[in-house]
């Protein structure tokens, strides 16, 4: 069962990591699960399915705008955490209303939103810029040669 499940996870893998390395996972799995542990092997096929997503496919770029976005909303939370400290009803030193709340955290999350669908859509603009450069290339070595 530990070897389906094993065989299951390495599908997950994107498909040029499969096609290279697969079987030979799977040899490995085969001979060291009884001495190493089927469930250790199971955790690095885990971390190598994260690993694999989030440097190989470009991932991390969103990954990385998306911390950096909740890292902008730590003070905003931080104003609601204080905010709920207090009483209900509105007092004069209480630094935002519920209503000017509710609007700061929908401009975050809309800032949020902006940042990470710029962060995409760069990288791909990126991508095929270079995926265009190198085609561009190739056909001047062809014409050349």
């Amino acid at each position: 069962m530990t070897r389906t499940l094993y065989a299951s996870l390495l599908r997950l893998h994107p498909q040029a990591f499969r096609r290279q390395f697969a079987p030979e996972m799977l040899w490995i799995f085969d001979e060291a699960h009884v001495s190493e542990g089927a469930w250790i092997l199971l955790f690095d096929l885990l971390a190598s399915l994260c690993r694999q997503w989030l440097l190989r496919t470009g991932f991390w770029k969103v990954t990385a705008a998306i911390i950096g976005a909740a890292l902008q909303m730590l003070p905003a939370l931080n104003v609601f955490a204080r905010s709920r400290s207090l009483s209900i009803r509105p007092m004069a030193e209480t630094p935002v209303e519920a209503q000017g709340f509710a609007v700061i955290v929908m401009c975050m999350i809309s800032l949020v939103i902006l940042l990470v669908v710029s962060t995409v859509l760069w990288a791909t603009r990126v991508s095929r810029l270079k995926a265009l450069a190198n085609r561009r290339s190739r056909c001047r070595l062809n014409s050349a040669a």
